[in-house]
């Protein structure tokens, strides 16, 4: 399960490299550059786990046939039809909600991506906020799955903010700071939303027992939809169009449109599969991965100084190294960090037992 992030770090390289490979050979696409259209792109990669959907609900389809069965079976045997019926409205009720936050999320990612499309798109300079999601998910989590917070956490939460925030210096990414001081606001808090989607998905599947597929399919299409919704209205209803698209659609174009729809496919799954078998929290792994890529490469382009590609290399591989021991996939063993890992804490758990 731990390949998960890595995968879908992997394919968030893979989405920046695509776009760097269309400059290089001269296969700019207005179209497909557009952040709207890979927003609708991203909903409709998100809604191809139908069909994996619809083999899960296949598979657990007889078994669940089985369980109901044997369920009623000793129901009937002990004249306890009270059971079933509490059952089937506990099993309703755990469905209505569960769609309850399914929407609640998709609101918050539509939200959040326009904003950030209509006010954070065009600045040259962007400060990396999502230094600050490992804060904000532990805080959600907190909150949420009262997850308890430990040194480790801190000590790996301070120093991936300090040396993100140093890099950011270094790269002169503050000098328009204040005239920019909206958008980076609105950037800060719309990672805050997200941040909050993100472990509401987590207790989505975990409390409400819905599938990756499940989630995934149905963020994806009402996305889509509230994507479409909103380009009929700029384009027919508001005279003064608020997204600007220049519907020349070629084939070049439908092949890009397709490969993006593809890899957000596999990562938004990856996304998922990752906070189900994990915590919220592991998710920055995925960004970080990412990240990375899209800093590297930006570094290469605008900074030509060496010296300073290498120590923001450096900078970034510690951040990425701390992120792992944030969330225990690598334990430092000093200064008593390790002792409050969950493996220490099962371990000493299993011991008290075995000595009582």
């Amino acid at each position: 399960y731990i390949l998960f992030p890595f995968i879908g770090g992997i394919f968030k390289i893979i989405f920046y490299l695509t776009f760097e490979n269309i400059n290089n050979f001269d296969l700019s696409s207005e179209f497909i550059e557009n952040p709207f259209i890979l927003s609708i792109a991203s909903s409709l990669g998100m809604s191809l786990s139908f069909f994996l959907l619809l083999i899960y609900k296949h598979k657990i389809k007889s078994t669940d046939i089985k369980k109901d069965f044997n369920f009623k079976k000793k129901s009937s045997q002990n004249s306890s039809n009270i059971i079933e019926l509490e059952y089937n409205n506990q099993y309703e009720e755990i469905s209505y909600d569960k769609y309850k936050y399914i929407f609640i999320t998709s609101i918050i990612d539509f939200i959040t991506t326009i904003l950030l499309f209509k006010f954070y798109h065009n600045i040259r300079f962007k400060i990396n906020v999502w230094i600050f999601d490992v804060f904000f998910l532990c805080i959600f989590s907190n909150l949420i799955f009262k997850t308890k917070i430990y040194a480790h956490h801190y000590i790996s939460m301070i120093l991936i903010i300090l040396i993100g925030i140093a890099l950011d210096i270094m790269l002169n990414k503050y000098s328009n700071f204040k005239e920019n001081l909206l958008p980076n606001l609105i950037k800060f808090f719309c990672e805050i939303f997200f941040s909050l989607g993100i472990v509401i998905n987590k207790y989505t599947m975990d409390v409400k027992f819905c599938s990756i597929f499940e989630i995934c399919f149905w963020q994806g299409f009402i996305g889509f939809i509230l994507y479409l919704i909103l380009l009929l209205i700029s384009k027919y209803i508001i005279p003064d169009n608020i997204i600007e698209i220049k519907f020349d659609f070629n084939l070049k174009d439908f092949f890009l449109f397709l490969a993006i729809v593809i890899i957000q496919f596999i990562y938004n799954l990856c996304i998922f599969a990752t906070i189900r078998n994990f915590t919220a929290c592991h998710f920055v792994i995925i960004i970080v991965i990412g990240e990375m890529a899209h800093y590297v490469l930006e570094l290469f382009k605008i900074y030509p100084d060496i010296s300073i590609s290498i120590m923001v290399i450096v900078g970034l591989i510690i951040i990425f190294f701390m992120i792992l021991v944030f969330n225990e996939v690598f334990e430092l063993k000093c200064f008593g960090w390790q002792k409050n890992t969950k493996k220490n804490i099962s371990f000493r758990a299993k011991k008290d037992i075995s000595n009582d």
